[in-house]
C-alpha cells in the first residue's frame, strides 16, 4: 500500500446541539438517560458534539469518534450512551477525559468489567466501559458525572471499505432505527421510539473530517448524502490541524491536491454519511498493508480488483424468490424505491426462470396462490402489481417471511436466488442468520433503502448466503445500481478462492468477504507469517460452471511498513471474531475462542468491555495499582492499563519454550533456558515500546525485574541466530 497521498477529503457535518443545555426531559427525543438518584429516575442527557475524524485509505478507514459530554446535573450521576457504529468496524481504543484527566481504557471479559465498574460506581468513584450490544450497536457508560464537567469520550476504530465497480465506498451511521421488537427477542436498550434525533439536526453538533491518502489517482469524489464543496488543499490541512487529526503540513507529502467539505448548512438530514471515490485506474489489480508486531509475526492484507474478464459467460435458468418489506419502517421514499427495485428485477427475468413473490410486515402474502410461476408476460404483469399495490404498514416479521419462502419445495433442484429488500429493522437478526446458515447451497441477495439501515444485517445475511448486499440512499440512481447488480447475477461468480503461497507457511486466514467473488467487486483476505522479504502468491479461483482454475499473480512486501499497517492486526482479528460468531449461529459455543482473539488483540467483541477508570481501590481488602503503560495517552496504539495484586499467594508463572516470567510478591522473576546462549534481554509492549531491557551474563539463568508491567508484555532475547520473542499475559 503506497503511502503517498493524492486526494484529501472533509467533510463537516453537525448533530447535536451547540446550546449547552443537555437535560432534555420534556422536549424532543434522545440517545441517553442519566440517573437522578434523589427522584429514582431517568433524565436525558444528550452529547453536546459528536465528531467523527477519518482517514481513509487503500480499502482501510481509520476512524476516531470523539463525543462530548456536558452535565448540567446539580450532583454527581451516571449516564448511559446509545450509539451505533459500523458492524464490520474494529473498535480497539477507548479513553475519555473528566475532570481536565485523561483515563486510557483496558479491555477486559465483560464480566470482570461489569463487576470492576459497578464496585467502582458504589464507592463513588469514576470509570467509564465501552459495551458492545450487536455488531452495529454499543452502549458507552460513564460513572460520577460531575456537575458542570465537560466529558469527552475518544473511541478509536478501523473499518474495511467497501468495494465495487472501481469505486470504494465509506458509510458511517448516525442514529439507530427504531427496530420491530420480535416476540423472540427484547428489545435493544436504548432503540425505541423517542430515543433518537429529529429527521433533521442541528448543524453545528456533528462534524465529519474525513481525509483520503491513496496510492492510486483519485478519478471522482462525491457524497450521495451530504451536499460537499472543494477548498484549497492548504484550508484542509488547516482545518485538520485544527481539529486535531493531523499535527501540522509536515504529515502531508506534496501529492495533495485539493479537499471538499460539506456545503455550510443550518441543518443536516439525520442520515448515514455516505463518501465514495473512484480508482482512476481500472487495472490496478492489489494492493496490500503489512504490520509486524514485537514478537515478529506478519499480519498482512491482500486486496485483490479481478479483471471483468474473469465473469464472462452466462448464467443458468433461475427460481428468483423476491421477499418485500411492507413495514411501517419503509414508509415514504424507502417503499417506493423497495417497489421500483422489485419491479425492475421482475422485467429482467427470461421466461424459462421461475418467479415467487413475496410481501410481509407482520403477515406475509404471496403474489400467486401456488407460489412460483415461470416470468410469462402476464405472470411478469400480476407480480408487477402485486408490488404496485404494497403500503407500508404494521411490523417486521421476517423471520416468519423467510422461513415461510426458504420452505418452499423445489423438487427439480433448480438454482434458487433470494432476493430480500428490507432495512432489516429487527431485533432478532441472530435467529435469522442461524436459520440461514442452516440452509444447504443458499444464495441470498440483499437490497438496502432508508436514511438509516441495518447494514450489519443486510451483509451478515447475503455473506451467509454466497451473496452480495447492496444499501442504497435516496439520491441514489435506482436502474444503474440495479444495473450493476443484476449483472452480478448474470455473470458467473468467482468460487472456492484460496491463497496460493508456494510453499511459504502462511496461517490463520481469514476471508471477511467469504470465498465467492461477484462481477466488479473485490475479494480481500487477512493472514499472519512469520516469513520475511518479497512473497510472490497466487489468487486462485474456480469460474461458476467450470473446472480449469484461474490465476491472479500478486506481490506481498512482508517488511513494508505503510501507515495503515498497524490497523491490519485489528481487522484480521475482527475477522477471526465474525467467524466464529458465525459458528455460534450453526449452535456451536465459541465463547472461550472469542474472548481469548478479543483480549490479545485489544479488539472489542459481545464477551469483552473496555474499561476506563481511576486511582486506586480496595477490593476484598487487597489494594490494586492501576498505571498506565505510557505516561502521554496517545493513539500510536491503544494504551494499556494493568491491574496488579500485590498478594504473593496470587503469583503468577506464565511458560513458553523455556522462558518463565514469575511474579514473587511485587517483583517479576525472568528465567532463561540453560541452554539459552542471550546477550540482550528486554521487555516489550504491544506497541513496540521497550519497557526493559539488561545485559545478559555468560551462564545467567534468573533475572529480577523491579517495576510495573504492562498487561500484555513480549520477552525479546537476542542470541547469534537473532532476535526471539515470546508473548505473555500479566494479568
Amino acid at each position: 500500500m503506497s503511502l503517498s497521498i493524492t486526494t484529501l477529503a472533509l467533510g463537516a457535518a453537525s448533530f447535536l446541539a451547540s446550546a449547552p443545555t443537555v437535560l432534555k426531559t420534556d422536549v424532543g427525543p434522545s440517545r441517553c438517560e442519566i440517573w437522578d438518584s434523589t427522584k429514582s429516575a431517568m433524565q436525558a442527557l444528550a452529547p453536546e458534539q459528536t465528531e467523527v475524524r477519518a482517514i481513509l485509505t487503500d480499502g482501510i478507514a481509520e476512524v476516531e469518534v470523539v463525543q462530548t459530554f456536558i452535565s448540567n446535573f446539580p450532583r454527581p450521576a451516571e449516564a448511559n450512551y446509545v450509539f451505533p457504529l459500523p458492524h464490520q468496524g474494529s473498535v480497539h481504543g477507548m479513553k475519555y477525559r473528566q475532570e481536565g484527566k485523561w483515563r486510557s481504557a483496558e479491555i477486559l471479559p465483560k464480566e470482570k468489567a461489569d463487576s470492576l465498574y459497578d464496585s467502582i460506581k458504589t464507592a463513588g468513584g469514576s470509570a467509564a466501559r465501552l459495551t458492545q450490544q450487536r455488531a452495529d450497536i454499543f452502549t458507552q457508560s460513564m460513572t460520577r458525572i460531575v456537575p458542570g464537567d465537560t466529558v469527552e469520550v475518544r473511541i478509536r476504530l478501523s473499518m474495511p471499505l467497501k468495494y465495487k465497480d472501481g469505486t470504494f465506498e465509506f458509510a458511517f451511521p448516525t442514529m439507530i432505527g427504531s427496530r420491530c421488537c420480535n416476540e423472540s427477542t427484547p428489545p435493544i436498550f436504548g432503540t425505541l421510539a423517542g430515543w433518537n434525533p429529529p429527521a433533521d439536526v442541528d448543524g453545528p453538533r456533528i462534524r465529519f473530517l474525513v481525509g483520503i491518502q491513496t496510492g492510486f489517482a483519485i478519478k471522482e469524489l462525491t457524497s450521495p448524502t451530504h451536499p460537499i464543496r472543494s477548498v484549497s488543499a492548504q484550508a484542509a490541512v488547516d482545518t485538520l490541524v485544527g481539529r486535531g487529526l493531523l499535527k501540522g503540513i509536515q504529515d502531508l507529502p506534496l501529492a495533495v491536491r485539493n479537499a471538499v467539505l460539506l456545503q455550510p448548512l443550518n441543518t443536516f438530514p439525520n442520515s448515514d454519511f455516505v463518501l465514495r471515490f473512484s480508482r482512476a485506474n481500472a487495472d490496478f489489480q492489489a494492493s496490500s498493508a503489512v504490520w509486524t508486531d514485537p514478537a515478529s509475526t506478519r499480519y498482512f492484507r491482500l486486496e485483490v480488483f479481478p479483471n471483468d474478464a474473469w465473469s464472462q459467460g452466462e448464467r443458468p435458468d433461475l427460481d428468483v424468490m423476491l421477499l418485500v418489506d411492507r413495514s411501517g419502517s419503509q414508509g415514504g421514499w424507502p417503499m417506493e424505491h423497495e417497489k421500483t427495485i422489485a419491479k425492475q428485477i421482475i422485467n429482467r427475468l427470461r421466461t424459462t426462470d421461475r418467479l415467487c413473490a413475496m410481501s410481509f410486515d407482520n403477515l406475509h402474502d404471496f403474489a400467486f396462490a401456488d407460489t412460483l410461476r415461470y416470468a410469462t408476460g402476464a405472470n411478469m404483469a400480476l407480480a408487477s402489481d402485486f408490488v404496485d399495490n404494497l403500503t407500508a404498514r404494521g411490523g417486521t416479521e421476517l423471520a416468519a417471511a423467510i422461513k415461510a419462502m426458504t420452505a418452499i419445495p423445489n423438487p427439480t433442484n433448480r438454482h434458487r436466488l433470494f432476493v430480500f429488500l428490507t432495512d432489516g429493522f429487527i431485533t432478532n437478526e441472530k435467529e435469522i442468520l442461524s436459520h440461514l446458515a442452516g440452509l444447504p447451497d443458499l444464495q441470498v441477495i440483499t437490497f438496502g433503502a432508508g436514511d438509516n439501515l441495518n447494514r450489519a444485517f443486510l451483509d451478515e445475511a447475503a455473506l451467509i448466503g454466497n451473496g452480495f448486499s447492496t444499501p442504497l440512499v435516496q439520491a441514489d440512481d435506482l436502474s444503474a445500481r440495479v444495473d450493476e447488480a443484476w449483472s452480478r447475477i448474470e455473470s458467473p461468480a468467482l468460487t472456492g478462492l484460496r491463497l496460493d503461497t508456494k510453499g511459504v507457511g502462511v496461517g490463520d486466514l481469514e476471508f471477511p468477504n467469504g470465498r465467492t467473488v461477484y462481477k466488479g467487486m473485490s475479494w480481500s483476505v487477512l493472514g499472519r507469517t512469520t516469513a520475511t522479504g518479497t512473497l510472490p502468491v497466487d489468487v486462485v479461483a474456480f469460474r461458476s460452471g467450470a473446472t480449469d482454475s484461474l490465476r491472479l499473480s500478486a506481490t506481498l512486501n512482508l517488511d513494508a511498513t505503510p501507515a495503515v499497517g498497524w490497523a491490519v492486526p485489528k481487522l484480521w482479528a475482527r475477522a477471526r471474531i465474525a467467524d466464529l460468531e458465525r459458528e455460534e449461529y450453526k449452535g456451536a459455543d465459541r465463547k472461550t475462542e472469542i474472548v481469548a482473539t478479543s483480549l490479545e488483540h485489544q479488539v472489542l467483541s459481545k464477551y469483552t468491555a473496555f474499561l476506563a477508570w481511576d486511582g486506586a481501590q480496595l477490593e476484598g481488602g487487597t489494594t490494586r495499582a492501576l498505571y498506565s503503560t505510557s505516561a502521554n495517552v496517545s493513539w500510536s496504539t491503544p494504551i494499556l492499563i494493568a491491574e496488579v495484586d500485590y498478594r504473593p499467594d496470587l503469583a503468577k508463572t506464565s511458560a513458553v519454550s523455556g522462558l518463565r516470567l514469575v511474579r514473587e510478591g511485587s517483583v517479576w522473576t525472568l528465567r532463561l533456558d540453560s541452554q539459552a546462549t542471550a546477550d540482550l534481554v528486554r521487555l516489550v509492549d504491544i506497541a513496540g515500546n521497550v519497557v526493559w531491557e539488561a545485559p545478559v551474563r555468560k551462564g545467567q539463568m534468573r533475572m529480577e525485574i523491579h517495576g510495573k508491567l504492562p498487561a500484555t508484555v513480549v520477552v525479546q532475547i537476542r542470541t547469534a541466530q537473532g532476535w526471539q520473542g515470546r508473548k505473555f499475559t500479566t494479568l
